[in-house]
C-alpha cells in the first residue's frame, strides 16, 4: 500500500479536515513522523487532552508558514488553541534573524525532537531483553555514561563544524552527510580520520584556513556557551546519537541481532517525558488562559 504524500495545500487541508478530532491542535517540523509525536504528546500531557492527529509540515519555514496561516487558536472554536514546536534555533548562532516570540510557537532546546530519545534508564531496559541479564548487571557492561560522555565529546566538533559550513560554504553537505559519514559502524564511536576527511574538503570549498577556520570555530562556541553553557548534547543531531547508542550496544552484544527500529520505537515510548516538562507548562498555562 502507498504512503499518502501529502503536498502543502493537502497538508494545510488536513488540518481543516481533521482540527475537530483534537482538543489542542499540534503542529511540527516533521513530515511523516507524526506517529512519533503522538505518544510523545500523550504521554507529556498526561492524556489529560484528546490529540487524535498531530500536523506535521515539513521543515521550519513551513512550520512559520503554519503560524501565520492559522494563527493561535482554531478561527471556528476559539477555545481551541493552536501550538507549533520547532526544532531548536541554532541557526541564531550564526546570522542573527527573528525568531518567532508567541507562547503558542515553542522552539526545542535540543536540535531535535530524536535528543530527548537518549535516555540511559529506557536504553537499559530494552537492552536487558538482548543480553538477558539483570537491569544492575546491564548497566555496568553498557556503561552509559562513559557513552554519552565519549560520544558528545567526538561529535561537538563535527556539529561545530557544521555551523561553520551554514555559514561560510552552505552548498557543502553538513548534517544531511548523515550519521554513517563519521561514525564507525562496529563500536559506534568516531570514525578514524572522517573528521579531519570532512574538514579537509570544507577548508578548500570555503576558502579559508585552518587557523581562520578555529578563529571562527572558537567564537561559534563562544556563542553556544553564552546561550546554553556546556550542554553540547543539544548542539547533537539526535539521529547522530541514536545511530551511534544502536552501533555501541550492538558491539556488546555476541549476537548482532539489535534492531534499529525497535529500538528507536522502544525510547520514544519510555524516554523520561520530563525532560519535556517546559513544554507541557507552556501548552497547560495557554489552556488555563483560554
Amino acid at each position: 500500500m502507498d504512503v499518502l504524500n501529502y503536498s502543502d495545500e493537502a497538508n494545510a487541508t488536513r488540518y481543516i479536515l481533521l482540527k475537530d478530532t483534537n482538543d489542542i491542535n499540534i503542529f511540527v517540523e516533521d513530515k511523516d513522523k507524526e506517529y512519533e509525536y503522538e505518544p510523545i504528546i500523550n504521554r507529556m500531557l498526561d492524556g489529560k487532552y484528546k490529540i487524535s492527529s498531530i500536523f506535521g509540515v515539513g521543515g521550519k519555514p513551513k512550520l512559520i508558514e503554519r503560524f501565520h496561516e492559522f494563527g493561535t487558536v482554531d478561527a471556528d472554536n476559539p477555545s481551541k488553541i493552536n501550538i507549533y514546536i520547532a526544532d531548536g534555533d541554532f541557526d541564531a548562532l550564526l546570522i542573527p534573524h527573528d525568531m518567532i516570540t508567541n507562547d503558542h510557537f515553542i522552539y526545542l532546546e535540543t536540535y531535535n525532537i530524536e535528543t530527548y530519545y537518549i535516555d540511559e534508564d529506557a536504553t537499559i531496559e530494552y537492552l536487558c531483553g538482548h543480553f538477558k541479564q539483570r537491569k544492575c548487571d546491564v548497566a555496568q557492561r553498557v556503561d552509559f555514561s562513559l557513552w554519552i560522555n565519549t560520544i558528545v565529546s567526538q561529535l561537538k566538533k563535527v556539529f561545530l563544524c557544521f555551523c561553520f559550513v551554514q555559514k561560510f560554504c552552505n552548498s557543502e553537505k553538513n548534517v544531511d552527510i548523515g550519521p554513517g559519514y563519521f561514525i564507525d559502524e562496529k563500536t559506534g564511536f568516531e570514525r578514524k580520520n572522517a573528521f579531519e576527511r570532512y574538514l579537509d574538503n570544507i577548508l578548500i570549498a570555503s576558502n579559508v584556513t585552518k587557523e581562520t577556520y578555529d578563529k571562527e570555530i572558537s567564537l561559534i562556541e563562544d556563542s553556544f556557551n553564552k546561550l546554553y553553557g556546556d550542554k553540547y548534547l543539544n548542539l547533537i543531531c539526535g539521529k547522530y546519537l541514536l545511530h551511534s547508542l544502536y552501533r555501541y550496544a550492538e558491539s556488546l552484544l555476541d549476537k548482532k541481532n539489535l534492531n534499529y527500529d525497535l529500538l528507536k520505537w522502544d525510547l520514544i515510548r519510555n524516554f523520561d517525558v520530563k525532560k519535556l516538562e517546559y513544554i507541557k507548562n507552556r501548552i497547560e498555562k495557554i489552556v488555563l488562559k483560554s
